[in-house]
């Protein structure tokens, strides 16, 4: 943990220190550059921010271009865009159709072999296998206990406490008593 504390330092320290030179190498440069120079250096800075705009305004014509280009695209071939569209909706249309179809099957199937399994359950002469439903758990009932059984074995550790306390004191005054004697 110091160690880490002492490395933020040292990073806190190198930054500030080379922020400060940084300012100090600007403040002397303005103070013994001569005129000439300044506008030298003025020069040079109008020049990157004349080339950098030029960058923008060329990014900013080719972005455009591309934008109208898929535009001109969507609009030349909107046809085929429309006709995708139309095969989507039909395509959902299907698998809303075959899901449904499916289900109806699936359920039907159902209906049949439970219509199958009356009949043969009657020539065996035995009652259909019935499913036992399990009585549903009171949650509530088992929290209630098993907040009861805390509270008891809390009781129990805090009289077992007692006790041993108890013997402690015991033992404690028996030693007393031979001290004394």
């Amino acid at each position: 943990m110091a160690d880490l504390k002492r490395l933020a330092e040292d990073a806190t320290t190198r930054a500030a220190i080379a922020a400060g030179k940084d300012a100090a190498k600007r403040a002397l440069d303005d103070i013994i550059l001569s005129d000439e120079e300044k506008a030298k250096r003025e020069t040079e800075k109008a020049e990157v921010q004349k080339s950098r705009r030029w960058k923008y305004i060329a990014l900013g014509v080719l972005g455009l271009c591309l934008v109208v280009g898929v535009i001109g695209l969507v609009l030349s071939y909107w046809q085929y865009f429309l006709l995708a569209g139309l095969l989507g909706v039909g395509a959902l249309y299907g698998w809303w159709r075959f899901r449904k179809s499916r289900s109806a099957a699936k359920e039907s199937k159902e209906a049949a072999v439970e219509a199958a399994a009356k009949p043969a359950a009657i020539k065996a002469k035995a009652e259909p296998v019935r499913v036992v439903e399990e009585p549903e758990v009171d949650l509530a009932a088992q929290r209630a206990a098993a907040a009861q059984e805390a509270r008891e074995r809390a009781e129990a550790q805090r009289e077992a406490r007692a006790e041993a306390e108890r013997q402690i004191d015991d033992e404690l005054a028996e030693m007393k008593a031979r001290l004394k004697k």
